[in-house]
């Protein structure tokens, strides 16, 4: 079996960008389609003699590619394969300076057996949608990072391993930034260990950061919305806030900002008002959570910028409420949930972390901010885009009461059942750029469908 892709892509972009980008670290992890639920390992950066490992696949299967990294001064990234599942594999990617921007023409050549395909070997079709995956990445990251990269920082990152959490780190690597994750485990070099369960974080531990991102806590939907669940929801969130804003409060020479999550589940379910940061909070169990979340981290000293973002439903193909749909919906199985009248207010993986970056390097930001797409659509049109973008009906409901049966009343219907159309007004006011505004185009880009 022999596979030939090449694809040709113009980019507003100096190639100079382009190789700095190319060789820092994070940016091998940046260019993999989330769909195959990459793991990179030893990505130091694509530069000259780099040995990097891919574990990537899907249901059928989980391949392992070790590839070798050659670099030119003509312009030319050339990966081959050490070893993987094909009997050679090479990808070679070529830039040529045109006007203010260039062109980038990558080719693949693959040679393999046809057995190879059913474990997780990457097809004609979908080493397509891959290249044109990776050309958009570099146009994606260009304009998040900016044409300027910024100078160095050190920069500290709670639940650095979840989904927002460890494309951040990824996206800051790749611009140039020295990420320590702040990890519950035992920290090896170039993290930082904490216990927020027991109030244990060591301020000397973090001297030296220029930022911290807070984005740990325990995920919402993970389990029933038991009494010890319910707990935890809160603790891991509002303990360990509170302790970081403790231990900030105590250094002589904290970090000049602050980025924190939050949710927009502070507003309740409201589907009769389009809702902005001035808005009251609403009633539930996620808004109780959220009051205390945010009444936490106001604690962080005077002298640290705090950015707080009530984030909304991140869209990633890699996990979160929309990897957990795409089963559904790619068996033609997925469909509105109870009424479908609820409001959705989502923002694509990009966005958000684009907005962290923003937050991190821009000083006019400063308070809370919607972290939300201006797009929101009700949750049966959401359903209806995404059996679209998948080219599968979106015609199966799910009722309410067996929502409430499966999940429990109180957690169905403040996870799915309710939901409040949510405004960016402060973003609009502070003139950030969404990449992906509308839902269409934001489905087709995590999914490959482009």
């Amino acid at each position: 079996m022999t596979l030939k892709t090449e694809r040709t892509t113009e980019l507003p972009i100096n190639p100079d960008w382009i190789h700095r980008w190319w060789s820092n670290p994070g940016t091998c992890s940046r260019l993999q389609p989330p769909w195959i639920r990459p793991s990179v390992r030893d990505d130091h950066g694509l530069h000259d003699g780099a040995r990097i490992t891919i574990e990537s696949g899907s249901f059928l299967g989980r391949t392992i590619q070790q590839v070798r990294v050659d670099r030119d001064e003509q312009c030319r990234l050339r990966q081959q394969q050490v070893s993987g599942p094909w009997r050679s594999w090479e990808q070679v990617d070529l830039l040529q300076e045109n006007g203010d921007g260039c062109s980038i023409t990558t080719k693949v050549d693959a040679q393999g057996t046809m057995t190879g395909s059913l474990i997780g070997r990457p097809s004609m079709k979908q080493q397509v949608r891959r290249l044109r995956y990776q050309h958009e990445r570099i146009h994606h990251d260009h304009a998040m990072i900016g044409s300027a990269m910024p100078g160095p920082m050190r920069i500290g990152v709670t639940g650095s391993s979840g989904l927002a959490g460890s494309a951040l780190v990824d996206l800051l690597r790749s611009a140039g930034h020295v990420v320590l994750p702040i990890i519950r485990s035992s920290p090896s070099e170039g993290q930082i260990g904490w216990d927020p369960g027991n109030g244990i974080l060591d301020p000397g531990s973090l001297e030296g950061l220029d930022a911290i991102v807070h984005l740990a806590g325990a995920p919402i939907a993970a389990g029933r919305w038991s009494p010890s669940r319910m707990k935890l929801i809160h603790d891991s969130r509002v303990d360990s806030t509170r302790l970081l804003a403790r231990t900030i409060a105590s250094m002589s020479t904290p970090p000049s900002v602050v980025v924190s999550a939050s949710a927009i589940g502070f507003y309740g379910g409201d589907p009769t008002s389009t809702l902005d940061e001035d808005s009251p909070r609403g009633p539930g169990f996620l808004a109780d959570v959220v009051e205390a979340w945010e009444s936490a981290a106001a604690g962080i000293s005077d002298s640290t910028r705090l950015v707080t973002l009530r984030i909304g439903m991140v869209l990633s193909s890699a996990g979160g409420a929309l990897g957990a749909m795409l089963p559904l919906f790619k068996a033609g199985l997925g469909g509105p949930v109870g009424s479908g009248r609820q409001v959705v207010s989502w923002i694509s993986l990009d966005d958000l972390i684009g907005l962290i970056f923003t937050s991190l390097h821009d000083r006019g930001y400063n308070g809370i901010y919607n972290a939300v797409s201006p797009g929101a659509v009700t949750n049966r049109e959401f359903a209806r885009c995404l059996g679209h973008v998948l080219g599968r009906p979106a015609i199966c409901p799910a009722p309410s009461p067996a929502m409430k049966l499966v999940l429990g009343s109180r957690m169905a219907t403040e996870l799915l059942l309710q939901g409040s159309r949510i405004h960016p007004s402060r973003l609009e006011q502070a003139g950030f750029s969404f990449l992906m505004p509308e839902l269409d185009p934001a489905l087709r880009f995590e999914l490959g469908r482009m």
